[in-house]
């Protein structure tokens, strides 16, 4: 007889599972607090900080998740760029899952660039949104402002967009799935892109 559950196999110690529900608050210890016998790391905050980084699939010992790293960046930028140009829930949702199934590295263009592209395909292909923001027409005030503080000239959108347009309509294909409980979208875990944890002595 066996059991059937819902949990799989230990992973490979280079690909942690990034989809607990388990959540290490070390930011509730003050500062200034330290551990009165020896430990690899005195101060408590930074401790449990660490083991937090560990627990969340960031880091095993020296080696660093920079796949999630990488993923949280672009979600972030995303989310910064949906802010700014007004999109709904909804094509959040989109911008965000297409992001995340662009092969940046490969395309060779900045992540900005194409994180702009992808919300403005999100608005276009809306069913209820009104904006057009497609690069052969008038774009919106906020997209056109946005564009030109990123930089992006008429052609590069017109590229990019075009990359983004044919990866949703003719590439299956699905991106990689990391927290998936949204633990570690948590504001306190402050973190994530901030400043590297010294290794233990």
């Amino acid at each position: 007889m066996t059991a059937n559950t819902d949990s799989h196999d230990y992973a490979d110690l280079d690909k942690p599972d990034t989809n607990n529900a388990t959540s290490i608050k070390w930011w509730k210890y003050p500062e200034d607090e330290y551990w009165e016998a020896d430990f690899p790391i005195s101060n408590k905050q930074r401790y449990f900080e660490y083991l937090d980084r560990y627990n969340s699939g960031f880091r095993n010992g020296k080696w660093h998740n920079d796949e999630y790293e990488t993923f949280l960046a672009n979600n972030d930028l995303v989310d910064s760029l949906c802010d700014s140009l007004d999109l709904t829930t909804e094509e959040r949702g989109q911008a965000k899952g297409l992001i995340h199934r662009m092969d940046l590295q490969r395309e060779g263009i900045r992540v900005e660039r194409m994180a702009y592209a992808v919300c403005a395909y999100a608005v276009h292909s809306s069913t209820t949104d009104e904006r057009n923001c497609h690069p052969q027409t008038d774009r919106p005030e906020e997209f056109q402002r946005v564009k030109t503080q990123l930089g992006i000239t008429n052609k590069q959108f017109e590229s990019d967009y075009g990359k983004v347009q044919h990866r949703d309509q003719n590439v299956d294909d699905q991106s990689a799935e990391y927290d998936s409980r949204g633990v570690d979208r948590s504001p306190d875990r402050r973190w994530i892109g901030a400043k590297q944890m010294p290794e233990p002595e």
